[in-house]
């Protein structure tokens, strides 16, 4: 690797800390802003449980991926697409809770 390509890379890392850094100091005052305190409170509250929330995995991709297997195996190809079918509604449902 050279010494210019290792350049780019590190300004890059250090650009989006930046950004990041930025957009945490400058977003809170702008939303309280146009919320107001007790509006942007709830959203905060609300979005921090759900991010909370999103991170339990619950087992559920394991739980998809053994029966996939399984079902490979088997003779069943019924029971594939029933299992991809669950796994696709509930991913969606995570989904439209999270907005």
């Amino acid at each position: 690797m050279s010494l210019r390509r290792i350049g780019k890379l590190f300004a890059a890392n250090n650009l989006g800390q930046i950004i990041t850094v930025l957009t945490q100091l400058l977003l809170p005052p702008a939303f309280l802003h146009a919320f107001g305190e007790s509006l942007y409170g709830q959203w905060l509250a609300l979005s921090a449980a759900i991010s909370y929330l999103i991170t339990f995995n619950y087992g559920l991709q394991t739980y998809t991926n053994m029966q996939n297997c399984r079902s490979g195996i088997a003779p069943h190809g019924g029971l594939c697409y029933r299992v991809f079918r669950v796994d696709e509604v509930l991913s969606l449902l995570w989904k439209r809770i999270s907005r």
